[in-house]
């Protein structure tokens, strides 16, 4: 995890889709979650359980890690 900084692009796997986003797994052990507010534009409502799919592999902006 130390690997892991913030602003950096990741290549992660979508493990879980809820109505409000999508849980990715970054490496082993360690997961995001990327909400849809941060995958919208212009105000354009998405409905994350179509927009993301299970293990597709996505490329992620780590914009906080706690």
């Amino acid at each position: 995890m130390n690997s892991l900084k913030e602003g950096s692009i990741v290549k992660g796997r979508v493990i879980k889709i809820e109505d409000y986003g999508a849980f990715v797994e970054i490496m082993p052990g360690v997961e995001g979650l990327i909400l849809v507010s941060e995958v919208t534009w212009g105000n354009q409502p998405i409905n994350a359980k179509e927009y993301f799919k299970p293990i597709k592999r996505i490329y992620n902006h780590l914009i906080k890690i706690s």
